[in-house]
């Protein structure tokens, strides 16, 4: 056996090479050859190996497109699921909000019923006060009438616009349906029946207590006034309320002169200073002073409150009553003012060395009721309402 390294050679790069592996070498180089050589000239194989590739390629691409179509479908079912839950909340809170906004529509139609029942209670339990502090729905009226402050026609104002108006002057139920301005005394007006003029004349429905009466207009003394008020059993637990009208002092001597036909120029045509002219007796009767006597600190005063009012601001004491008195069904317009009165005469109205300050002075010390209106009744107000404690004295 010869021993490789006697087998050995040099090549041609200096390096020696194992004659062995030079023949393997050439063995294998020859198989390649014959080989390839094969499959040059059989086409088939080539094909077939083609044809897997393309299945395994398929198959390949199946996969990775079912993966990918698996992917997108969790997608979608993710948000349809997220959509579901999202329109499940919105629901929720639109059924909550809307019950919410109808339980609170019927709460407040509730409360609007229940403040207008606490309403008419309040009324009916005399809780409730109008913008003057007077209570609603059981307040009764008494007008004061002071001659020469347009009594006359208040009183048939009233009259023609309220049930339940009486008095000497005007009486709900005995107005005329055509208004006048002449003076008509209550026995001679219309009446609502053959027994209406003695139920209602003026000494009947004072024996009756004005019982079926929300306002009662007379020309009385303080003293009658009195007597059947604090006396009234009908109306003791009733807020009684005095419509007072107030007349500028000087105003007023005009007019119960002009009434009496007196000329107060020829008055005052000495020289005679505003005390002599006052002091006449005449002229102090015509005041009738006992009309208003009403002592604030007399216990036995017989109103609660005063409304006190300009004489001639007639719509906006009826503006106040029109909360209080009830109205008839079909009112009486009153077209025409009741005059008692000629148109006034400047000339016949010269005070000479009187002056007008001076006279209201004097016509204050005459009698209390200017004084009294001049300080309840403030300046540029049409109304003022003072209350009378029980010991008879104003609270403003």
């Amino acid at each position: 056996m010869r021993s490789r390294a006697a087998k050995a050679t040099i090549s041609s790069d200096g390096n020696v090479r194992d004659e062995e592996y030079a023949e393997e070498a050439a063995v294998k180089s020859s198989s390649v050859s014959i080989n390839a050589r094969s499959n040059e000239t059989n086409p088939t194989t080539w094909i077939q190996l083609l044809c897997v590739g393309i299945v395994v390629g398929v198959v390949l691409s199946s996969s990775k497109s079912s993966a990918a179509a698996q992917k997108v479908h969790r997608s979608v079912k993710n948000a349809y699921q997220a959509h579901q839950k999202a329109k499940e909340g919105y629901l929720k809170a639109y059924r909550a909000m809307y019950l919410e906004t109808i339980l609170a529509s019927t709460t407040k139609e509730e409360e609007e019923e229940e403040e207008e029942e606490e309403d008419v209670e309040d009324r009916q339990n005399n809780n409730s006060l109008d913008e003057y502090g007077l209570p609603l729905g059981n307040s009764w009226y008494s007008h004061v009438h002071i001659m020469k402050t347009a009594g006359s026609s208040f009183a048939k104002d009233i009259a023609r616009r309220y049930y339940g108006a009486c008095g000497n002057k005007g009486v709900s139920c005995m107005e005329e349906l055509e208004d006048t301005e002449k003076m008509i005394a209550v026995y001679q007006k219309d009446t609502c029946s053959t027994k209406e003029n003695s139920i209602w004349s003026t000494k009947n429905a004072e024996k009756r207590g004005y019982h079926n009466c929300a306002i009662v207009s007379e020309e009385i003394h303080m003293s009658d006034w009195s007597k059947w008020i604090l006396n009234s059993i009908i109306h003791k637990n009733a807020t009684k309320v005095a419509l007072i009208p107030c007349r500028d002092p000087v105003s007023h001597f005009f007019s119960m002169n002009n009434y009496r036909n007196a000329n107060v120029t020829k008055m005052f045509e000495d020289g005679k200073s505003c005390e002599e002219v006052l002091n006449n007796e005449t002229i102090f009767y015509i005041l009738e002073p006992q009309r208003f006597q009403i002592d604030m600190d007399n216990p036995t005063a017989p109103w609660d409150k005063l409304v006190l009012f300009k004489f001639d601001a007639i719509e906006s004491v009826l503006k106040l009553l029109d909360k209080h008195l009830p109205l008839r069904n079909f009112p009486l317009e009153s077209k025409k003012i009741m005059r008692s009165n000629k148109d006034r005469n400047p000339k016949n109205e010269q005070l000479n060395k009187c002056s007008e300050h001076d006279l209201a002075l004097e016509m204050k010390k005459l009698w209390s009721y200017y004084e009294f209106c001049e300080k309840n009744l403030p300046e540029g107000r049409d109304i003022a309402v003072v209350e009378v404690s029980k010991d008879g004295k104003v609270l403003m």
